[in-house]
């Protein structure tokens, strides 16, 4: 496993035989910035690999504000989608 971020409360690694993503949230983010910070590592790190999967695993993530679910809207899910170039995720 190639890990992209890794802190006390989430990890990101590229699992090279299910050649897949993951997002993995080890306790409750604590604000916006840090949601942030977290994925955009993941996208980052998508961007760099040439996979279609991702994973995550949200159930120690906490309550996510509605400024961190649009910023996946605005921003993750675009920025991923435009890396795959027609492919699906």
């Amino acid at each position: 496993m190639k890990e992209f971020y890794v802190s006390p409360v989430a990890k990101v690694y590229y699992h090279a035989e299910l050649d897949a993503l993951f997002l993995e949230y080890l306790s409750a983010v604590k604000n916006d910035a840090m949601f942030i910070e977290i994925n955009t590592a993941v996208l980052d790190a998508f961007k760099k690999l040439n996979t279609q999967k991702f994973v995550a695993d949200i159930r120690r993530m906490g309550i996510i504000s509605l400024a961190s679910q649009q910023w996946v809207l605005n921003t993750l899910l675009p920025g991923m989608l435009k890396h795959l170039k027609g492919k699906k995720l």
